[in-house]
């Protein structure tokens, strides 16, 4: 159950989450009053007091806090079939955002190795993975953050990529270093009609472009 009370001498305006008793002796009568847990919010007003009694429920799994969230809808992003293209310094945090959030499907493509200078701006890279695949590890270690997913990884290059492998995806997200591949990714989308969103990141300084065909503009 949560209970919101509004106190007429808090000139915020603002709601409170919890009961004060200390602060607010005078609700202790209304708190310790018995009665059943409505099953839709409650309006009680006493002494100037309004509150707001409303049914809740507390689940304690990994996506309970985010299911708080009154439009959350798990089971989107857990049907959900993401391509993200680039596992570098932005491309690590697309993939453990994406992993934390609990999106079922994640594919990550990237051709490079892990090297040394990576370490200090990369999440899921660690000293030992030096000269490995960047898309198997940061795959991997997608699985450690959440094994409740399926992530899949291509080490190679995106031009090797068909319109076939774009057209299964829900959504691409690039977090890439150079001109030439996004327009790869862009031409590819445009003609299988899938959105793409187009990260990028230099010195302090950051973008993120999303691209919808075929009514919005093109890369």
């Amino acid at each position: 159950m949560l209970i919101l009370f509004q106190d007429p001498a808090d000139n915020s305006s603002v709601p409170h989450y919890s009961i004060p008793t200390t602060q607010y002796p005078i609700l202790n009568p209304i708190l310790n009053t018995q009665f059943p847990i409505p099953k839709i919010p409650f309006l009680f007003i006493q002494n100037n007091f309004i509150l707001i009694i409303m049914p809740i429920t507390f689940n304690d799994d990994r996506y309970s806090r985010l299911e708080l969230i009154t439009w959350w809808d798990q089971d989107i992003l857990r049907n959900a079939r993401i391509l993200v293209a680039g596992c570098g310094a932005l491309g690590n945090e697309i993939v453990k955002n994406l992993a934390m959030l609990g999106v079922g499907n994640i594919y990550v493509a990237d051709m490079d190795k892990v090297e040394k200078s990576n370490l200090t701006r990369s999440i899921l890279f660690r000293k030992e993975d030096e000269g490995k695949s960047k898309a198997e590890v940061a795959a991997r270690r997608a699985l450690e953050v959440n094994d409740e997913i399926n992530v899949k990884y291509f080490n190679g290059n995106i031009f090797e990529l068909g319109l076939g492998v774009f057209k299964s995806f829900d959504i691409v997200i690039g977090g890439l270093d150079n001109r030439e591949v996004r327009l790869f990714i862009n031409q590819s989308c445009w003609k299988v009609n899938k959105p793409w969103i187009d990260g990028a990141i230099e010195v302090l300084n950051g973008v993120a472009r999303m691209f919808i065909p075929p009514d919005n503009c093109c890369y």
